[in-house]
């Protein structure tokens, strides 16, 4: 080979790297699920992610929203059994991909992104709900959309909640549907209602928010609130450890005994007028994660979820198990989940997983969905994998709709 050819192809190669670098990967991302019925109902964003030539850092562009709807009850392909609407959100301008991953804003531009880009999540009925930021007005916006004319309505707006909590406190805790906040603050508990950005007057469960905010190194905890505000779970780990040189806590003081962290837990139901001490079984008790996992309001009263690899149960507080099943499932029941939705008029739990044991890329980078139905009442199980990328064409490091989404009228 010549110079001259030599000279050429390298410089054919580097424009290669160059086009194929600035161009960019396709990503997808599930921001929101859950299931109504037999339809699987999803937010989907997708984005195109490149590291421009000597930058240190990726930029995402292009980052676009799409409800979709699946019909699981049907066997049909995808593109037959699925509806797409959109875009919820078209966002062309650039931000670091750290930015968009992390939610942490570096630049003007990045914070220019964020804030052109709403939160949708789906309600307790599985509506989907919208909120957007309006800088001019220091307002929230919030409304839901209308699968029957495909616009938005219910609009309110409001201050924005000044919660000065950091992220994962323990001083705020948020009902699974993600409509209700506690907050205790100031060394007071309150109650807001995210959808209309109000106060909620609820002195019962307000109050017992703040009896267990006042125990004294009772930290390390996980609360757990029923989504009809009825049953209040508060769930200390085994073990505290505060810091480097201070003994771990394994105990907590309560009603004046002292209580082994591993072994009791604290609940109130409404209208108990304090909290009350449950004892674990042996079986539930375990390094960093003792049951309940989960809570639920069924039958019109608390059941609680414990899981391990070969069972899954859901019992009283004095213990008596209501539900159970061993089935066998991918991975086992407590490798965890990527979301728990309750079906309650069904009778059904749904739990969103991913497959790390074989490490599913299509699972783990959200192109495939994979969920697991458990029929409590008739202890049935089902297990589905939903191929969402089979709704998109990848196109010049892009995620593009296969077929044309039904229009979302915008406002």
């Amino acid at each position: 080979m010549s110079g001259h050819m030599r000279v050429f192809v390298g410089l054919a190669v580097s424009l290669f790297v160059l086009s194929d670098t600035c161009r960019g990967e396709a990503a997808m991302t599930v921001r929101e699920k859950t299931v109504v019925g037999h339809e699987l109902r999803l937010v989907v964003e997708t984005s195109a992610t490149a590291q421009p030539l000597w930058s240190h850092s990726s930029r995402t562009t292009d980052v676009k929203g799409y409800l979709i709807l699946v019909d699981l009850a049907s066997k049909l392909p995808m593109t037959q059994r699925s509806k797409v609407y959109g875009p919820l959100w078209d966002v062309p301008q650039p931000r670091s991909t750290i930015s968009f991953t992390a939610g942490a804003n570096f630049t003007k531009e990045d914070a220019d992104a964020a804030l052109a880009t709403p939160h949708c999540a789906f309600d307790e009925k599985g509506e989907l709900v919208r909120f957007r930021t309006e800088i001019a007005h220091k307002k929230i916006l919030f409304d839901r959309l209308d699968l029957a004319t495909a616009g938005y309505k219910d609009s309110v707006g409001f201050a924005p909640i000044n919660n000065r909590a950091v992220p994962m406190s323990e001083d705020q805790v948020t009902s699974p549907s993600g409509r209700y906040m506690l907050l205790y603050q100031d060394n007071v508990a309150r109650l807001y209602d995210f959808y209309s950005g109000q106060e909620k007057a609820d002195p019962w469960l307000t109050d017992r928010f703040t009896e267990s905010r006042r125990i004294p190194s009772l930290q390390n905890v996980e609360t757990l609130l029923t989504d009809d505000l009825n049953h209040l779970i508060i769930n200390p780990r085994a073990i505290w450890n505060e810091g480097a040189g201070i003994p771990l806590h394994e105990t907590f003081t309560f009603d004046g005994k002292t209580l082994s962290r591993a072994e009791y837990f604290l609940c109130a139901d409404r209208p108990e007028p304090s909290l009350g001490l449950v004892h674990r079984k042996v079986d539930e008790r375990e390094f960093l994660h003792e049951a309940p996992d989960s809570a639920f309001t069924i039958d019109h009263q608390l059941l609680m979820m414990h899981t391990s690899k070969d069972a899954i149960r859901l019992f009283r507080r004095d213990g008596t198990v209501v539900y159970h099943s061993e089935a066998k499932v991918a991975a086992g029941w407590h490798n965890g989940s990527l979301g728990t939705r309750h079906l309650a008029s069904d009778g059904k739990l749904v739990f969103f997983t991913v497959d790390l044991e074989h490490m599913n890329l299509d699972q783990v980078r959200d192109r495939h969905v994979a969920l697991t139905i458990w029929d409590y009442r008739r202890d049935i199980v089902t297990s589905e994998v939903v191929p969402i990328v089979d709704l998109f064409r990848e196109e010049s490091g892009h995620y593009l709709p296969a077929t044309k989404p039904a229009p979302v009228i915008q406002r």
